[in-house]
């Protein structure tokens, strides 16, 4: 029996940007915090972003 694929990874990556109303600049900033692996701090300086703005409460 063949299983039915679910959604792909992006596909469920765009799903949660449009259940969360997410802005183009928050998406990009959440898939480059999600695929990176940079530190926070790293990645926060090439987004130009504060720290605390990239990090997760």
């Amino acid at each position: 029996m063949v299983e039915a694929a679910g959604p792909t990874s992006d596909e469920r990556f765009d799903a949660f940007v449009v259940t969360f109303g997410l802005t183009k600049r928050e998406r990009d900033i959440l898939e480059v915090l999600v695929v990176s692996d940079q530190s926070v701090q790293d990645i926060a300086t090439t987004l130009f972003l504060s720290r605390s703005t990239a990090t997760f409460p």
